[in-house]
C-alpha cells in the first residue's frame, strides 16, 4: 500500500475492534481495518484504556489524507462515530494535504524513535521545524512575542507552561508574560 501511512492510538483501535465484534453489524470493518494497518507502515501510540475517573491520554484528532483531499474531525471508528454528534471536515487543497501528511510521516518517525530508543530518541526525533511551528521554548520575553504573533492571527487561548525554580521567578516569568 504505497503513500499509506500514519500513528494510531493502538489501545483504541484495540478496543474499536471489540465493540465492532459485540455489534453485530460491522463485520467487514474489522479484517479491513486489520488489513490496513498491517500492510501499511502505521505505528502505535499506547493509552489508558477507557474507564470513567481514568486518565484519558487518549489521541482525539483524526487527521486523513488521501492525495489532495484532507478530512479532519472528531469522527470516531467506534460506535460513538455512530451515535454522538461528530463532525468532518473535507478539503480539497494539495498543499495543506501535503503540509498534513509531512507533519503525519514526522509524528509517526517520532513514535518509532521512543518506541526503539525510549524518550530521548523521541525527543532527538523532534524537528527544529516542528519545534519552531507547534510551540515556542525560551524566554518570557520570546514567549510573549509569539502569544502576540498568534493573537494577531486571531488565537485568543493560549497554553503556557512556565519551568520555574522558584515561586518567586514563577511571579517573576508570569508578570513578564502578562504585561
Amino acid at each position: 500500500m504505497p503513500g499509506l501511512a500514519g500513528v494510531v492510538d493502538a489501545t483504541q483501535v484495540r478496543e474499536v475492534l471489540q465493540q465492532w465484534a459485540e455489534s453485530g453489524h460491522a463485520e467487514w470493518k474489522e479484517p479491513l481495518l486489520r488489513t490496513t494497518l498491517a500492510r501499511a507502515h502505521f505505528s502505535g501510540k499506547r493509552s489508558t484504556p477507557y474507564a470513567p475517573g481514568s486518565v484519558h491520554d487518549y489521541m482525539h484528532a483524526k487527521v486523513t489524507v488521501a492525495d489532495d483531499t484532507v478530512f479532519v474531525g472528531s469522527f470516531n471508528l467506534s460506535h460513538s462515530g455512530e451515535l454522538n454528534a461528530e463532525n468532518v471536515l473535507e478539503l480539497e487543497d494539495p498543499q495543506i494535504a501535503d503540509r498534513l501528511a509531512a507533519f503525519g510521516d514526522e509524528v509517526r518517525k517520532i513514535r518509532e524513535a521512543w518506541d526503539s530508543g525510549g524518550s530521548k530518541a523521541g525527543t532527538d526525533a523532534v524537528s527544529e521545524k516542528m519545534l519552531t511551528q507547534l510551540g515556542y521554548v525560551g524566554d518570557a520575553n520570546g514567549a510573549r512575542e509569539r502569544i502576540a504573533a498568534h493573537e494577531a492571527a486571531g488565537a485568543d487561548l493560549h497554553a503556557v507552561e512556565i519551568d520555574a525554580q522558584s515561586p518567586a521567578e514563577f511571579e517573576k516569568i508570569a508578570q513578564t508574560l502578562l504585561a
